[in-house]
């Protein structure tokens, strides 16, 4: 079984790494925002140098969640490749890990890709701190992401839906979720209203866990029981209607 996982694991890799459109996204854009954002506006003040980069990564998270993992299992599901697999000798859930477990590799090296690069450019000392709170951020960020993004591949916002559709739903969700919260600014601050509305988005504690904040844990657990329990209801309505 390791070693079915393994290879599962390097083909999915393999396969991600020749679709160099989602590896510009994956590795090239981030880092291109960081030392643009960073030279443009972080010369000189740590804190803002560090409050972007985490921006990044929050993002970075939102875009592995709702669009890597989520559209990849519905389009295994409604294309029947699941019935497939099915009679393949290795168990399904193999597949899904490795699946899983290539688009977390790939988001770790976009990670310290950005924070070696912080570091040699912009002087961030990466503190055992510092790695902590991104290795919380990270896994708290793709599990509630990524029940969000499965929730929104499996929606069928009309019976038939293509996969532009769903694709614009997708972008929908992902730049609401990105640009109203405190990613790249402290929205919250402009004005006090708009602050409380950000107190209700999922971003915003993934960003408090990045950042060394006082979390809104209540706000993130909620995010993430509903995700799931919404992913759930979509899926067995979606393979009863198959």
């Amino acid at each position: 079984m390791i070693r079915t996982l393994r290879l599962s694991i390097y083909y999915q890799l393999l396969m991600a790494l020749r679709m160099k459109q989602a590896m510009f996204f994956t590795l090239a854009f981030p880092l291109f925002l960081f030392v643009l954002f960073g030279n443009l506006w972080g010369q000189g003040d740590p804190d803002h140098l560090l409050f972007t980069l985490t921006g990044i990564l929050g993002m970075n998270v939102a875009t592995e969640g709702i669009f890597a993992i989520g559209p990849a299992i519905k389009d295994y599901n409604s294309s029947g490749i699941l019935r497939y697999f099915k009679k393949l000798p290795f168990n399904i859930l193999t597949h899904f890990f490795g699946l899983i477990s290539s688009q977390l590799l790939l988001m770790l090296l976009s990670t310290a890709l950005l924070l070696v690069t912080g570091a040699l450019l912009f002087g961030i000392r990466l503190t055992p701190a510092l790695l902590g709170q991104v290795l919380a951020g990270l896994t708290a960020g793709l599990t509630v992401f990524g029940f969000i993004g499965l929730s929104v591949a499996f929606l069928n916002v009309k019976k038939g839906g293509g996969v532009a559709q769903r694709g614009s739903l997708a972008s929908a969700v992902y730049y609401v979720l990105v640009f109203l919260s405190d990613a790249f600014y402290p929205l919250g601050d402009i004005n006090p209203v708009l602050g409380q509305v950000l107190h209700f988005s999922p971003m915003n504690p993934v960003l408090q866990l990045l950042r060394g904040e006082p979390v809104a844990w209540l706000t993130l657990v909620a995010w993430t029981a509903l995700a799931l329990g919404f992913f759930l209801f979509q899926f067995r309505r979606f393979t009863s209607a198959r």
